[in-house]
């Protein structure tokens, strides 16, 4: 049995051009523009979920899913106006803080069919 995950991307100036990498269970599954979106099917249990780009990433988020559940979560750049000049020190000293993530809302969905 299966379920999906999507996941939406913030349109942002930081990292305009370039597409993070959408890491699951340790695999990339695939990559997401600025402002896209990007869906997943996966198997039913627990899952982790963390984006990436270069050497620099996302905080890693353990989640649960069932059968015919959607989980939906939301990210973009934290480098969003004047913190765009601290982007060496980030890539530095945080490179796990490049990208925020988050799960969309406590609330899941079902799978319509």
């Amino acid at each position: 049995m299966s379920a999906k995950i999507y996941l939406t991307r913030n349109k942002e100036f930081a990292d305009v051009f370039r597409r993070y990498k959408v890491v699951i269970d340790g695999v990339e599954k695939g990559r997401i523009k600025n402002g896209g979106t990007f869906a997943c099917d996966i198997t039913a249990g627990r899952h982790t979920i963390e984006l990436k780009i270069d050497w620099c990433g996302s905080n890693i988020i353990e989640f649960d899913v069932r059968n015919n559940e959607i989980v939906a979560f939301d990210c973009g750049s934290n480098l969003r106006g004047w913190k765009i000049f601290k982007a060496g020190k980030v890539m530095k000293e945080t490179p796990h803080e490049w990208i925020w993530l988050k799960k969309a809302s406590d609330e899941t969905m079902e799978v319509s069919r």
